[in-house]
């Protein structure tokens, strides 16, 4: 009886450390966002979008446009919505939602080239620093191929694959953060488009990203750090869960071979069985 009692204590034990969460536990407020565009030579994007979320009740989503651009001819599960402005807000029900949207002013053609700045998620008011990072992926197809380096700010990780006219992306991002692809196009790629005053704006591009790339290494070394203190707080955890079990299992063998002592000092000079009856 007494054994049984030790043993179930270690059960409880056990069942105690392995019930217990070893990482924080973040909301899903979108679990994955597909997102695809096509320039035109206007330099309007047409973009189409796939949003899973966790439940039937949707979630939130916000379509936008760099600054001075339009986002237009929203769609929502091929319903139009007349909403036109720099950030619209739909309202998605359901598990899962196909979005259409296009956004004007994108891009700044100059003489010596074309700045393009194309939002990928701008942040709604209801979601949270606690959010988990939603997975993101799409590709983007232009008239031309891009000039130099394309950057994908806000997302980490992100890979970027460009093959000729198309840049294919996959990522993760952080909901309450803004993310945008940049990138430069040569100016004739663009011939609908109007042509800006000034040439020097292209020149200066490198520069003006400076800001951004800094940002977007800061996150990366944000994330890289979390995972760290996660990795650690769990190994610590898992160590204290390993003692827990293992003390009461020792205190047990412990306890049973001191019985096992006691009975064999007991029985060492007691025959097997007795010539005399009693």
């Amino acid at each position: 009886m007494r054994r049984a009692g030790l043993l179930a204590v270690v059960a409880l034990f056990v069942v105690a450390g392995c019930d217990a969460p070893t990482r924080p536990q973040h909301g899903v407020r979108v679990k994955q966002f597909d997102v695809n565009g096509s320039m035109q030579a206007d330099g309007t994007v047409q973009m189409q979008a796939v949003v899973v979320y966790p439940s039937d009740d949707g979630g939130p989503l916000r379509l936008g446009a760099p600054t001075l651009g339009v986002v237009a001819d929203v769609r929502l599960d091929n319903s139009p919505r007349s909403s036109s402005a720099q950030t619209v807000d739909v309202d998605p029900r359901g598990v899962r939602t196909g979005v259409d949207w296009a956004v004007r002013g994108a891009s700044e053609r100059y003489e010596d080239g074309v700045i393009v700045t194309l939002p990928i998620w701008t942040p709604p008011d209801d979601v949270s620093g606690d959010d988990q990072r939603v997975p993101v992926r799409g590709a983007l197809q232009l008239p031309a191929p891009p000039v130099g380096k394309v950057r994908w700010h806000g997302a980490s990780p992100a890979d970027l694959v460009v093959e000729g006219a198309s840049i294919r992306y996959s990522g993760t991002i952080d909901t309450t953060r803004a993310s945008e692809l940049s990138f430069l196009l040569p100016s004739e790629a663009l011939p609908a488009a109007p042509a800006l005053p000034g040439a020097s704006r292209v020149a200066s591009y490198e520069s003006r990203e400076a800001s951004a790339d800094a940002s977007d290494a800061r996150i990366a070394g944000e994330i890289a750090d979390t995972l760290r203190r996660e990795d650690l707080e769990a190994n610590l955890y898992w160590g204290a869960v390993g003692l827990e079990v293992a003390i009461p299992f020792v205190i047990t063998l412990l306890v049973l071979l001191r019985a096992a002592g006691v009975r064999r000092r007991a029985t060492r000079d007691v025959p097997d069985e007795l010539s005399d009856a009693p």
